[in-house]
């Protein structure tokens, strides 16, 4: 008898003191909602993409070139990028987002030959420079029924990366571009 007298204190113990736990929480949770909304200027359709195309250059135009000296490409091109703000919305900035950049703003290329040449990107006749940040205030703007139109008037040419000799092959780079707006 004595036995069962002292299971059945034990077990109103260990039922009593879990009450009591979970009416004195020590844990709590919060929740943080968000949500990150795109720019609200975009790139246009079908205006998302282009392609320069340089020409071939003989190696023998690097042989006197400093690194970041550049030899033209004379791009040839099909079309120009062009970004749409709608609305009230205001281009703010364009940034480069994927690229490496070597000294004086060369991107250095993704993939092709080892040449010792990279490329310098161009906006209406002006080089960027390795922050990747574009200089907006000169953009070609008009007023289109979707809202203000930004053309992007891309152009490249072919720099020194070093003064390694420069050697022949084919070279490309893969630019990215994120746009901001208020």
């Amino acid at each position: 008898m004595k036995r069962s007298i002292i299971s059945a204190a034990v077990l109103s113990a260990v039922f009593m003191s879990a009450g009591v736990f979970a009416a004195n929480n020590e844990e709590g949770t919060l929740t943080i909602n968000g949500e990150i909304k795109g720019s609200s200027c975009y790139f246009d359709s079908g205006k998302d993409s282009e392609i320069l195309q340089l020409n071939a250059v003989d190696a023998s135009l690097f042989a006197n070139k400093a690194v970041g000296e550049v030899v033209e490409g004379n791009a040839q091109k099909a079309t120009n990028m062009k970004i749409i703000c709608p609305g009230n919305s205001k281009l703010t900035s364009i940034n480069i987002t994927n690229v490496v950049f070597g000294d004086g703003g060369i991107i250095k290329p993704s993939t092709g030959a080892d040449t010792n040449v990279g490329f310098k990107l161009k906006m209406d006749e002006k080089h960027i420079d390795k922050t990747g940040v574009i200089d907006i205030s000169s953009l070609n703007k008009t007023l289109g029924g979707e809202g203000e139109i930004y053309t992007l008037n891309f152009d490249a040419d072919y720099s020194r990366l070093n003064l390694n000799p420069v050697k022949n092959g084919q070279l490309s780079a893969t630019v990215t571009f994120s746009v901001s707006a208020e």
